[in-house]
């Protein structure tokens, strides 16, 4: 993003205002006030009545509707939230292989690809939205809303509640078409968070940078503070990522998701520690442990502190007793290939 257009933002983030010059007058949108927000509110609750018994369908009707024709359904959902989940992993990859310029471009590939196919999921799960009687009440609201908030140049309101519905709609019009061909992206938002002109502001001032109360910050200013907070968790963070992975939201993202990740597995561990004290079991570094769990759940949470080969014993035992009945400990086979290899080392050395 060049520094004129970030400049622009942050001037319209800080500012929360909108100028336009409509028809020869000077106009201006602010944000919505939590007044303002309950009048519309109000105006939501009374259009409802109107619009929800009319020849549109429910979002449930929607889902329904979907469900039936095989486009959207918990199949459907699933693969959604394992494209998600692979998005993560291959994050976590990138970050891991910072210093491998190669296999990141090739980890980049499988990421966009993951990224349209969640672009096509979500396109599918809200194919019908347009057509049900919530998004359309929705838009209503939001509309009258953004035209309580516009102002002339002696400061009076060119809509109101009583007028809204009888007055020209060319003004609201312009703003809402001005809003929607200058969205501010997410990526938009994170360099904003995390470079100046905005971040010197941020650190000097914080939440008070708007000089407004929270209730009345925008949904860009919301934004903006919780990006804000990520950098400033990295900032401060003991482990603080290089420059190159914070400018970097694939990175920095896949950074994120490794610590999150491994602060998981440290307080499973804690958890785990203090269920086998309670049980007598030890301590949960012990080679091996025995431990009887009271629940799926709690098994589950023990299963999960073994590694990658613990588990492969631990399903190979499993097979064995299934298939066998009863095993004796020596005919175990993770037990067999150990004594084994034993015996193949004595027999090398002597």
């Amino acid at each position: 993003m060049d520094a004129d257009l970030k400049e622009r933002i942050v001037d319209r983030l800080t500012s929360n205002i909108v100028y336009l010059r409509i028809d020869g007058g000077l106009y201006r949108l602010l944000a919505p006030t939590k007044e303002k927000r309950a009048l519309a509110d109000l105006f939501y609750t009374e259009r409802i009545a109107e619009v929800k018994y009319s020849d549109l369908i429910s979002r449930s009707q929607a889902d329904l509707i979907l469900q039936r024709t095989g486009m959207w359904g918990p199949l459907q959902q699933k693969q959604l939230e394992e494209y998600q989940t692979a998005i993560e992993n291959l994050k976590i990859q990138m970050y891991q292989s910072l210093y491998n310029k190669k296999e990141q471009k090739a980890i980049l590939r499988k990421l966009t690809g993951f990224e349209r196919s969640i672009e096509r999921a979500w396109n599918k799960k809200y194919g019908l939205e347009f057509m049900t009687w919530e998004y359309h009440a929705e838009n209503l609201r939001k509309e009258f809303l953004t035209s309580l908030c516009i102002y002339r140049e002696d400061d009076t309101q060119v809509y109101t509640y009583d007028n809204f519905w009888g007055s020209d709609a060319t003004i609201l019009r312009r703003f809402i078409n001005h809003i929607d061909k200058h969205p501010i992206t997410q990526e938009q938002f994170r360099e904003i968070a995390r470079t100046e002109p905005f971040r010197s502001s941020w650190v000097l001032g914080k939440e008070e940078v708007f000089g407004i109360p929270v209730c009345d910050l925008s949904d860009g200013q919301k934004n903006l503070i919780l990006y804000s907070r990520m950098y400033d968790s990295a900032y401060e963070n003991p482990e603080r990522p290089s420059d190159e992975v914070i400018d970097d939201d694939n990175l920095f993202d896949g950074w994120m998701a490794s610590a999150r990740k491994e602060g998981e597995k440290e307080r499973s561990r804690q958890e785990v520690d203090k269920l086998l004290g309670s049980k007598g079991g030890g301590h949960s570094n012990a080679d091996n442990v025995f431990v009887v769990a009271n629940s799926p759940e709690e098994a589950d949470k023990i299963k999960e502190m073994n590694d990658l080969n613990a588990r492969v014993k631990m399903n190979q035992r499993e097979k064995a007793v299934i298939d066998k009945g009863t095993v004796d400990e020596h005919n175990l086979p993770d037990v067999k290939m150990e004594l084994r290899n034993q015996a193949m080392k004595q027999m090398a050395e002597r």
